[in-house]
């Protein structure tokens, strides 16, 4: 799904996966959030539905998220106003976890690289769902994120065999990724696995951003947009995003 500002667009686009643990979402259920990033960023915004498990395991989302990308880089969406520029690679949640894993495997494959990594409270790691399901931690708590990634993983979640690419926690370095911005909430299940991907980012080099949201659970941008911390959550990322497509 393509998103486009009313006027012309400027130079570049923004790539964004939806979240939903792999299990649900698409690329419809953007809508309300791509309409002010495409305003306030003045570029296409290019929403990918990527199959969902447990009917399509890994390495469904990743051959779809890095399909979609082939198809940007060829420009055959110039017809839709997606023209050369900065390229931007978002996702929330289980969609910045696959986000991470497509930027990882165009990195090794040699794939043209893109402008910049935007992460929001990155799905990371699979080990995470070993923790104790007595955890209260809402709306995304530790029997949640089993089911999820037994869905996607089947029964080597958690175990010796996962590829990097499945969970990209795993990665052996992240050396070589573009500018990223990572964010999570402190109430965050994920916070946990994400303070330790901005640890090894920077010790491998990469030029972050990491940005910790007192008090934040996962998903609070979305689901109470109107509170003060949402607000300074938005801004926060618009700003970043701003100084990669619309470079002084």
């Amino acid at each position: 799904m393509v998103v486009r500002p009313l006027e012309d667009p400027a130079p570049g686009v923004l790539v964004f996966l939806h979240g939903g643990g792999y299990v649900v979402g698409s690329a419809a259920n953007l809508d309300p959030v791509l309409a002010p990033l495409v305003r306030r960023t003045g570029v296409p915004v290019v929403s990918v539905s990527y199959r969902l498990a447990p009917e399509n395991p890994y390495p469904a989302a990743l051959e779809d998220g890095l399909a979609a990308m082939e198809v940007i880089d060829g420009g055959r969406l110039r017809a839709l106003g997606v023209g050369p520029g900065p390229t931007v690679l978002c996702g929330t949640s289980a969609g910045g976890g696959l986000a991470l894993s497509v930027a990882l495997h165009r990195r090794d494959a040699g794939n043209p690289a893109l402008d910049a990594l935007a992460l929001y409270s990155p799905m990371l790691d699979d080990r995470t769902s070993l923790g104790s399901p007595d955890e209260c931690v809402l709306p995304w708590n530790h029997t949640a994120n089993r089911l999820a990634w037994g869905a996607l993983l089947g029964g080597a979640a958690g175990g010796d065999q996962v590829e990097s690419y499945a969970a990209p926690a795993r990665a052996a370095t992240y050396a070589g990724l573009p500018p990223t911005y990572l964010d999570v909430g402190t109430a965050d299940l994920f916070h946990a696995e994400n303070l330790r991907l901005a640890r090894r980012m920077r010790a491998d080099g990469v030029d972050l951003r990491f940005v910790e949201w007192p008090g934040g659970y996962h998903g609070f941008s979305a689901t109470a947009p109107g509170s003060t911390l949402a607000g300074r959550c938005n801004v926060t990322r618009l700003d970043f995003l701003n100084r990669i497509l619309r470079p002084r």
